[in-house]
């Protein structure tokens, strides 16, 4: 089960870059990626993902 938190920055991840004109698959993808990072911040602490290692990260996972 996610946390509102999880939801909050899977739908976030992916509304922030459709903005920049990103077909709806690779929003969903970065959403994923934001999402499963923001899963590995312990919950005492507050980070994100940079756009740089986003996109990196996207690059690995895309055919």
């Amino acid at each position: 089960m996610r946390t509102e938190s999880e939801i909050d920055v899977l739908v976030l991840g992916g509304a922030g870059v459709h903005t920049i004109v990103y077909p709806p698959h690779r929003c969903g993808l970065y959403g994923v990626i934001a999402g499963a990072y923001a899963c590995t911040v312990p919950s005492t602490r507050t980070d994100s993902i940079s756009r740089t290692e986003l996109l990196a990260r996207a690059a690995e996972l895309s055919p």
